[in-house]
């Protein structure tokens, strides 16, 4: 069976991920899929539902990781598409949806490979900053406005990723989600407001 190693481990042991399930194989080993996202259950039951079905995955993988079925109304760990700015974009929809951290897997952009970003605001055109930090490349991925994936402008001036950076191994216990609405942000159920930019960042 899978059993990942190195830095891939360590990232998926910080973002609650087994470490030994082919399903998260994936996770912080491939070109988009580093950002450890806390899925609520709106959000996961709304991933389902449009095409993205990684709420069930993540369930699944807690699962495995826990040998029992998570709290169904408890956020949930999972690996989510940096490229294009899922955990931010369901954020922005979903209060009880956040950024755990993002992962540098090979330190392209920043010369920080196994270290990630901490204290990402809920704002897709902060994780479109880091995006732009660490050279992952824009794509769509279904259930995201498209111009929210690929044209969100990365305006966050009051959060620097380069400034936020921390061991991998130390992005759980010290920087833990913030799942509040903060500023003119609120939790929006119109596909329109994803990706709006929002001024406080």
């Amino acid at each position: 069976g899978f059993q990942s190693t190195g830095t891939q481990k360590a990232a998926q042991e910080a973002c609650g991920l087994p470490t030994d399930y082919y399903a998260t194989s994936h996770c912080f080993a491939d070109a988009t899929h580093h950002t450890c996202c806390m899925l609520g259950p709106e959000a996961r039951a709304y991933a389902d539902a449009s095409g993205n079905p990684i709420g069930t995955a993540a369930a699944r993988a807690y699962k495995h990781l826990h040998g029992h079925d998570p709290d169904p109304s408890e956020p949930l760990p999972w690996c989510t598409c940096f490229g294009s700015l899922v955990c931010s974009a369901y954020a922005s929809k979903f209060a009880d949806t956040g950024i755990k951290f993002i992962f540098d897997p090979s330190g392209v952009g920043a010369s920080t490979g196994g270290m990630a970003a901490v204290d990402v605001p809920r704002n897709p055109s902060c994780e479109a900053k880091a995006r732009t930090f660490f050279d992952v490349t824009a794509h769509a991925t279904p259930g995201v406005d498209v111009e929210t994936s690929l044209y969100t402008d990365g305006r966050c001036p009051l959060w620097d990723p380069k400034m936020h950076m921390v061991d991998v191994e130390d992005a759980l216990d010290k920087h833990p989600v913030d799942f509040k609405v903060t500023g003119r942000q609120k939790s929006v159920h119109d596909e329109r407001n994803v990706g709006r930019r929002v001024d406080e960042y």
